[in-house]
């Protein structure tokens, strides 16, 4: 765990919800420990230049939960993916940082059920 850090990097109140994400990110592997990651990840992820594209291509419902604390997305950055997605859905998490789930589990929760019985 001394190891395990957050990307991009935070502060969080709930370190118990931390200190369980990296007991459970360590894998046993051919007689020692690994990190568990998705090996596959920088192969699927697509060149910026697509991104707007592939939002604008969107047709499904979509909604986007951020936290409104978060140094890496901003109001400003959920207006332009409404822009190109007009029908997302946004809700911004007060009292969160990057990592929402992690500064405010309960809403958080309370937040993505309220979204997904809206959809149903």
């Amino acid at each position: 765990r001394s190891r395990f850090r957050l990307q991009p990097p935070q502060q969080c109140q709930n370190q118990y919800v931390v200190d369980h994400i990296a007991r459970t990110s360590i894998e046993y592997i051919d007689d020692g420990f690994g990190w568990k990651f998705d090996e596959e990840q920088r192969s699927r992820m697509k060149a910026y230049e697509d991104l707007e594209a592939d939002f604008r291509s969107i047709a499904i419902k979509c909604a986007l939960i951020y936290g409104a604390d978060s140094e890496s997305f901003s109001s400003k950055s959920a207006e332009h993916m409404k822009s190109l997605l007009p029908n997302l859905e946004v809700t911004e998490l007060a009292d969160a940082q990057h990592h929402l789930f992690l500064d405010q589990p309960v809403t958080f929760m309370e937040c993505l059920s309220k979204q997904l019985d809206a959809w149903k």
